[in-house]
């Protein structure tokens, strides 16, 4: 992706008494850290005000040269050090409003100083610097995980009586949040001698500066941030950072490449590319004459268009995208077995998603522990994913890396960086390995690493096997088709996952936990909750309703959404046993179980639901 300039015109910036009522300073003979003990003393010294002429010789950080220096000093100095990032950082922000020539390297400052201090000082109380800006911490509503500090740092007061303050300090937080988040946690997981060698002056400020700046910018990173926290928090450790700008010539260097192979030449040719403009007229192809700087702002986005994800990988992380539908809930059993199952505070073990590839090269998406088999399950064909063993045992992906190689390559946005190969499985009883690498790691190490998903035997000692789907022929009693329009505008009407989840939880939307198909004369409705969709079904073979839990309404169609399909969506329903929905892509066919309701509960029909037979 290009790195966008960033320039944000915050007025709300620091005054830096209301950051904190004073900043601890040592006396003028310097900033060494010749004394541990720090009384409260210490001489008070004044913001700066002239925030354009601001420099950090004039305002030394007291009592520690660099981060090192802080383990020898008590808590009254290290919350004067803490004081005054913010002060500074708060007072680069300011200045962004007021020094149009410096706003780009005063706004990284500014995120480079108060991540800085949030690595430091992870237990700081931002509400009470809230406070003393008298900003009510309820007021800010981003959510952001650092708002409230940015918000304190630089005195963006959502709660404002005045609409404009109220509007720009949103922006203003959404502006800092995910930078300012990026770079702490960049700061945390460096190497403790690289951390502790991090100077308070303008050298080592901007030497945090530079590692926004080497990752493509404040947009970049911010970015990158934002699709980190949409992952899951137990999935966040095994997402590989993608570094924008490897990234980006990684494209440019594969889109040049398949632009040679579309031509007919060799890869050496990829110099003599030259980029051009055309518009079609009746038929012709009319040159259009741009200046060079004209092409040059868009050439590189012709190249990144041009490269395609690997297939394997593609086909793979479909299915992975896919097999989401199929929730991992937890379950009634201790992760310990020693652990009591009535403490609230124990961990449950999770009914985990199996893949499991069967001789047919179909693979079987379902969880384990399934508790009274109240599941959706998955069957999938991939067309593109030579990943099946010989002979009729079941196999599966081994979990543990599965959900790693999930967590990278589930999302289209990303299969274009990722390649797959088969690796060795020496010393396991595993018959394949699928090494899955990138080389647009933001880590030089994740370059080098791979992740690797083993095909074992399907198996289990304690027989947590997963559920199987199609033991039993299925009874489709009414059957319809949902062109793509019709099932895409389907998922956008209802409500989102999440919400409804949420809304479940707390006991207020108890209505959305079941849904009502019902069709009848080429026509039909989906009721959900306070929801009646309604929509035209093709080629109905009869009128019918069946129910559904919402919840699986919801996770098939936000996730089958998602895909590129390629076709209608084809229908089967058995009101008193499931409904199966049909769809397909250019990588895969699928269908998708959701069990019904029986007529006189709200209980599953376990009719084709059933764990499967071990090998």
């Amino acid at each position: 992706m290009d790195a966008v300039s960033f320039s944000p015109d915050s007025s709300h910036a620091a005054d830096a008494a209301a950051v904190s009522q004073s900043v601890l300073r040592e006396p003028a003979d310097g900033c060494g850290t010749e004394s541990s003990s720090v009384t409260s003393s210490i001489p008070v010294v004044a913001p700066y005000s002239d925030c354009e002429a601001f420099d950090f010789l004039s305002a030394p950080a007291p009592y520690a040269k660099s981060v090192a220096d802080m383990e020898a000093l008590d808590d009254d100095a290290k919350d004067a050090v803490s004081d005054w990032l913010v002060v500074q950082s708060g007072n680069r922000a300011k200045a962004c409003a007021n020094a149009e020539d410096f706003i780009h390297t005063q706004s990284l400052e500014a995120v480079a100083m108060l991540a800085l201090d949030m690595a430091l000082f992870p237990k700081k109380d931002w509400n009470a610097a809230l406070r003393a800006r008298d900003i009510n911490p309820a007021d800010i509503t981003s959510k952001h995980p650092t708002a409230i500090a940015v918000a304190a740092a630089f005195g963006c007061n959502q709660g404002a009586e005045d609409s404009e303050v109220r509007k720009k300090a949103t922006n203003d937080i959404d502006r800092f949040a995910l930078p300012v988040e990026w770079l702490r946690d960049k700061i945390l997981a460096m190497p403790a001698i690289e951390r502790q060698a991090i100077t308070f002056d303008r050298d080592g400020i901007r030497s945090l500066v530079q590692i926004i700046k080497d990752s493509g910018g404040m947009n970049a990173v911010a970015l990158v941030q934002r699709d980190l926290n949409k992952t899951p928090a137990a999935e966040r450790g095994d997402k590989i950072e993608i570094d924008p700008e490897e990234a980006r010539q990684l494209l440019i260097r594969g889109g040049k490449a398949a632009i040679c192979a579309q031509a007919g030449v060799s890869n050496e040719a990829e110099d003599e590319i030259k980029v051009v403009v055309s518009v079609e007229i009746g038929g012709r192809q009319i040159p259009v004459n741009l200046e060079p700087k004209v092409i040059e702002s868009f050439k590189d986005k012709v190249f990144e268009a041009a490269v395609a994800a690997d297939p394997k990988v593609d086909a793979l992380g479909e299915l992975l995208q896919v097999g989401k539908l199929v929730e991992e809930r937890p379950t009634g059993i201790p992760a310990n077995r020693l652990d009591d199952p009535k403490d609230s505070g124990t961990t449950m073990r999770l009914a985990t998603r199996h893949f499991v590839l069967r001789s047919d090269k179909t693979v079987l998406i379902s969880p384990i522990l399934a508790e009274g088999l109240a599941v959706t399950a998955v069957v999938a064909k991939p067309k593109h994913l030579d990943i099946f063993p010989e002979g009729d045992q079941l196999w599966e992906l081994e979990t543990r890396m599965r959900r790693k190689a999930e967590a990278n390559i589930a999302d289209p946005k990303r299969r274009k960086f990722f390649k797959l190969d088969h690796g060795s499985f020496e010393g396991t009883q595993g018959v394949d390995r699928l090494v899955i690498t990138t080389a647009a790691a933001y880590d030089e190490k994740a370059r080098s690493e791979d992740v690797g998903i083993l095909v074992q035997p399907l198996r289990s000692a304690e027989g947590n096997l997963p559920v199987d789907v199609t033991s039993v022929p299925f009874k489709e009693e009414i059957t319809f088709v949902l062109t793509t329009a019709t099932f895409y505008s389907i998922a956008r009407a209802l409500p989102s996952r999440a919400k409804t989840a949420a809304k479940a939880k707390s006991g207020k939307s108890k209505s959305a936990a079941v849904a009502k198909l019902t069709v009848g004369q080429n026509k039909g409705a989906l009721e959900l909750g306070l929801k009646n969709i309604p929509f035209d079904a093709q080629d109905l073979s009869k009128s019918g309703s069946v129910r559904l839990l919402g919840e699986h309404v919801l996770a098939i169609f936000h996730t089958v959404a998602e895909l590129p399909l390629s076709g209608d969506v084809c229908i089967a329903v058995d009101p008193s046993g499931a409904v199966r929905f049909s769809f397909s892509t250019e990588l895969a066919e699928y269908d998708a179980y959701a069990p019904a309701l029986t007529k006189d509960s709200n209980q599953p029909s376990n009719r084709y639901f059933a764990v499967i037979k071990a090998n």
